[in-house]
């Protein structure tokens, strides 16, 4: 999908440049007064005949600018959808972040008094942060929760065996009251 979106506005890009150019063409004619150039972009862009120099102008600023905007979103680097567990002679092992996000907020909830709100993945090259926001009772202590969190995490990392990648562990504790 990605690789269509960029196709896509490529061309898109390409047209507005065209058209761009086809109507810098047609001012550089009008300013000019030579009409070989206004006939000759006359035929390709004959509703411009209708519009003053300063609504040509506008036009043509916008559409290079949302081809300049299209183009930099497409060029701009994406947030990575992989966490590399293995990279050695036999090959690289990738895993979805999202289904290591997964599996930590299931095993983090598995814990009763503990419950798991957000849990996201930040990338670094080969490393990666966790950041986690949990819910716990009014009645836990804060420090106690966090460093249990902090545990599970690092434990349940080591076993898929991405420990060692772990740079950070962020954890954000919310309070709330448990009604039996």
């Amino acid at each position: 999908m990605r690789l269509f979106n960029r196709v896509l506005a490529t061309i898109i890009s390409i047209a507005f440049i065209v058209g761009s150019a086809v109507g810098i063409l047609y001012l550089i004619g009008l300013l000019a007064n030579s009409p070989a150039l206004t006939r000759l972009v006359g035929g390709i862009a004959g509703s411009l005949t209708r519009m003053s120099t300063p609504q040509i102008q506008g036009t043509l600023i916008g559409i290079l600018l949302l081809s300049l905007v299209i183009l930099v979103l497409e060029v701009r680097p994406w947030r990575a959808r992989f966490v590399t567990v293995r990279d050695d002679k036999q090959g690289r092992t990738q895993v979805f972040k999202s289904d290591i996000e997964r599996y930590l907020m299931r095993r983090i909830a598995q814990k009763g008094a503990i419950t798991p709100e957000t849990l996201d993945i930040i990338s670094h090259g080969n490393r990666f942060d966790v950041a986690t926001n949990v819910a716990a009772s009014t009645t836990a202590d804060r420090q106690a929760v966090r460093s249990q969190v902090e545990y599970d995490i690092k434990q349940n990392l080591k076993t898929i065996g991405l420990d060692d990648d772990l740079e950070y562990i962020s954890t954000r504790i919310s309070q709330t009251k448990r009604v039996a």
